[in-house]
């Protein structure tokens, strides 16, 4: 099954889709620039960035329009309804991102590159030598709600998007030690690519996020 058909069994939004797409085709700009490839696991580093977030569903604000795709801002009540059902199944967007990306038919080692994504998992992928989860990790924060920002883009925008909504990534000064953190992953991964990854730009990674929808994912 491709993952475009995968997101369509899941009904997975289309800003989601494009979100997943984006951050793994991240994944593989750095990969094609490393200067070691064969020390990486491309194939497994694609998979998990590919459903990295797919049950994020879960905590999306239907309150902030502006935030969501052309196709859910039309059909609100649609998405809100598979919100609920992914809620009552699952009860959180982590435990539902893990089993359905467990029921994708995925190995072990796409698993864990998966779970080394999230703010929660930057000071691990500081000190792991894995260097497939520090990729997966860092990618992740160069794609901000409409496309590719630099690390410190990333960072204010969910600094003004979380600000006074009781949410973890409101505690201001927990993100400013997250922020430091990936500022200091992205130096550890620019060691061994051949390109300045701050000027990593949407065009670089265009074709590459349209190509990732026919990938096959089990």
């Amino acid at each position: 099954m491709t993952i475009k058909a995968l997101y369509k069994n899941y009904q997975i939004p289309s800003n989601l889709q494009r979100h997943m797409c984006m951050v793994a085709a991240v994944g593989m700009y750095i990969v094609d620039h490393w200067d070691k490839p064969n020390d990486l696991d491309r194939v497994r580093i694609a998979k998990g960035l590919l459903l990295h977030d797919i049950g994020n569903i879960i905590k999306f604000d239907f309150t902030r329009p502006d935030l969501l795709g052309e196709a859910e801002r039309k059909d609100l009540e649609k998405w809100k309804k598979v919100q609920l059902e992914f809620t009552q199944k699952y009860g959180d967007e982590d435990t539902a991102t893990h089993a359905l990306a467990r029921q994708s038919g995925v190995d072990e080692k796409v698993l864990e590159i998966l779970d080394a994504v999230g703010s929660a998992k930057l000071q691990k992928a500081l000190e792991t030598t894995d260097w497939n989860k520090k990729i997966a990790c860092y990618s992740d924060f160069r794609i901000g709600p409409f496309g590719v920002l630099t690390v410190n883009e990333r960072f204010d925008d969910i600094v003004a998007r979380y600000r006074g909504r009781g949410h973890a990534m409101s505690d201001i000064e927990e993100t400013e030690r997250k922020r430091r953190r990936c500022l200091e992953l992205e130096k550890h991964l620019q060691q061994h690519v051949t390109v300045d990854l701050q000027l990593l730009d949407g065009k670089m990674i265009e074709d590459m996020t349209d190509k990732l929808a026919s990938v096959e994912i089990d």
